[in-house]
């Protein structure tokens, strides 16, 4: 049994053009994959003042993961808005998963309150962060002062992500 070179020809050509068509297939749908993954979910954490054990009310706001990391303080000052709240700056250390958030006069006033308001916006802010993609610790500053304290508050050290909403702080660094 013989078979025509015309033929086996022919067969080799479809052959590879199923196969160009599956390749084909396969790139486009991952794609599509990469193009949802471009997004990320940044979820805001409100605290009823007095009530610390678990946020009152979760706000999610979906971002373009580009525009995150490269204008992190507009995206966290969109994300705290609703609450008019925001941030003067904000720096991501991808290598240590810590981001470093300095707020402003505005919101210290607001933390020599009382204690009770003060432990919401520090819970708010610092859970928040931490549950930025890529984030577990939280380093929070005062008009670029480090290591703040105030009457109601005391920013001394690190905040480390210990669970979804839950933190502790690490004074030793």
């Amino acid at each position: 049994m013989t078979i025509n070179k015309k033929k086996a020809l022919a067969l080799l050509f479809v052959l590879i053009t199923v196969s160009l068509t599956l390749f084909t297939a396969c790139s486009d749908s991952k794609d599509d994959t990469n193009a949802v993954s471009k997004q990320v979910n940044v979820r805001l954490y409100k605290y009823d003042v007095g009530v610390t054990d678990k946020p009152a009310q979760t706000e999610l706001l979906v971002f373009d993961k580009e525009k995150l990391e490269n204008d992190t303080l507009n995206v966290l000052n969109e994300v705290f808005a609703s609450d008019e709240l925001y941030l003067l700056s904000a720096a991501i250390d991808k290598e240590n998963k810590c981001i470093t958030a300095d707020l402003p006069q505005k919101v210290a006033s607001l933390l020599e309150t009382n204690k009770r308001l003060a432990d919401a916006l520090t819970y708010e802010f610092v859970v928040t962060l931490q549950n930025v993609p890529d984030i577990e610790k939280v380093v929070l500053t005062v008009q670029g002062k480090k290591d703040s304290v105030g009457k109601y508050y005391d920013f001394k050290g690190t905040f480390v992500k210990t669970g979804e909403i839950t933190f502790k702080k690490d004074t030793e660094k």
